[in-house]
C-alpha cells in the first residue's frame, strides 16, 4: 500500500503527515521532497531511457531534502529494487515507487508514504499509476492559511495573495471533483477539524486506509523530522517576544471571499455575517497591491539578469 497527501501550502500537511507517520506500518518520508512538483514535470509521463534513469535517481538522492533525513536508500539499494520489478519499460513513477519503498524498508515499514503541498495537481496520475494507493487532501480556511504564508514567504511585502487565491481554488476544487471521482481512494480532511479532535481524525484515517488505530498516533511524536510544528516565524517569534498576525487587511479578507466564494461556502469558511461588499477604496488597495508586488518582482528579474551579466565577467577576471 502506498499513502501521499497533499493539500495547500501552510495547511497543516505536515501535521498530518506526522500523524500517519507515527503508524508502525507507514513510512512517511519525513521532509517536502517535490517528486510531483518538480521531478515529474521535467521527466513526463513516458518511459525514461537507462541514462534518464539514473539522472533521476541521482537527483532524487542529491535533493537538498534528501540529504538531511536518516534512513535513506542507496543509489544501489533503489536500483536493485527497479531490476527486481523486471518492468519492460521504466517511468518516473517507477523510479518514485522504488525510491519511497526502499526507504520503508530501511525503516522496517510496509507502507511508503509521502507529502508535499500541492501533490493534489497530480492525484489523477498518482491514482491512475497504482491500484494499491491512498491520496489524502488536507484543506483549510485560506484566509488562515494566507495569514501563515505571509510570514512562511519573506513577510507580507513578499506574500502573494492573488497567486495565492489561485492555487488555493485549484486546490479546493480538485478536492471536490477527485473526492467525487475516487470515493474509495481520496479523502478530504478539514484542518480545522484535523486540529479540534486529532484522535477522531487519526481514527477515520485508519479506517480509510484499512489499517488499525494505533494509541497515540494524533501526536505524532514517532514521525522523523517533526518539531511539534512546521513554522520558522512561529521559532522566531519565541526567541524575539513577537506575535502573529491574527487577520488580514479588510481588503484582502475581502477579495478572498469574492474571488473564493463557491468554495469556501462548501467547506464552511463562508461567513455569511461578514460585510463582504468592496468599494472603490478596496479596490484601490488591490490595485496598489499588485502595483507593489509587480514593482518586486520586476526589481528580482533585474537583480538576476544583472547577476548573469557580471558573472561571466568575473570569471574571466580569475
Amino acid at each position: 500500500m502506498k499513502v501521499v497527501i497533499g493539500g495547500a501550502q501552510r495547511s497543516g500537511t505536515s501535521f498530518l503527515r506526522s500523524i500517519l507517520g507515527s503508524h508502525s506500518e507507514i513510512a512517511m518520508f519525513p521532509y517536502d521532497l517535490r517528486l510531483w512538483t518538480k521531478y515529474w514535470p521535467e521527466v513526463g509521463p513516458g518511459p525514461v531511457s537507462t541514462s534518464g534513469q539514473k539522472a533521476l535517481l541521482n537527483s532524487i538522492l542529491l535533493d537538498e531534502k534528501t540529504l538531511i533525513a536518516e534512513d535513506v536508500p542507496s543509489f544501489d539499494q533503489v536500483h536493485e529494487r527497479m531490476i527486481q520489478g523486471k518492468q519492460p519499460t521504466i517511468s518516473a513513477m517507477y523510479v518514485f515507487d522504488c525510491f519511497l519503498a526502499a526507504y520503508a524498508r530501511n525503516r522496517g515499514r510496509s507502507v511508503w508514504g509521502h507529502k508535499t503541498p500541492w501533490n493534489e495537481y497530480y492525484a489523477k496520475d498518482i491514482l491512475g499509476e497504482w491500484s494499491d494507493v491512498y491520496f489524502i487532501h488536507l484543506i483549510r480556511n485560506p484566509l488562515h492559511s494566507a495569514i501563515s504564508a505571509q510570514h512562511a514567504e519573506g513577510g507580507s511585502w513578499f506574500y502573494d495573495p492573488f497567486l495565492h487565491i489561485e492555487r488555493w481554488r485549484k486546490s479546493a476544487e480538485l478536492a471536490l471533483q477527485n473526492g467525487r471521482t475516487y470515493p474509495d481512494k481520496y479523502m478530504v480532511i478539514r484542518y480545522e477539524d484535523l486540529k479540534a479532535n486529532p484522535r477522531l481524525v487519526s481514527q477515520s484515517l485508519c479506517n480509510f486506509l484499512g489499517l488499525k488505530f494505533e494509541k497515540g498516533m494524533e501526536t505524532g511524536s514517532k514521525q522523523p523530522g517533526w518539531e511539534g510544528n512546521n513554522s520558522s516565524f512561529l521559532r522566531e517569534s519565541s526567541l524575539k517576544g513577537g506575535t502573529r498576525n491574527k487577520s488580514l487587511p479588510p481588503y484582502l479578507e475581502k477579495l478572498y471571499r469574492k474571488k473564493l466564494k463557491p468554495q469556501m461556502e462548501h467547506f464552511g469558511y463562508l461567513d455569511t455575517s461578514v460585510d463582504s461588499r468592496f468599494d472603490s477604496l478596496h479596490t484601490l488597495a488591490v490595485g496598489c497591491h499588485r502595483l507593489w508586488l509587480g514593482a518586486i518582482y520586476l526589481a528580482i528579474r533585474l537583480r538576476k539578469r544583472l547577476n548573469a551579466l557580471t558573472q561571466p565577467e568575473a570569471s574571466r577576471r580569475q
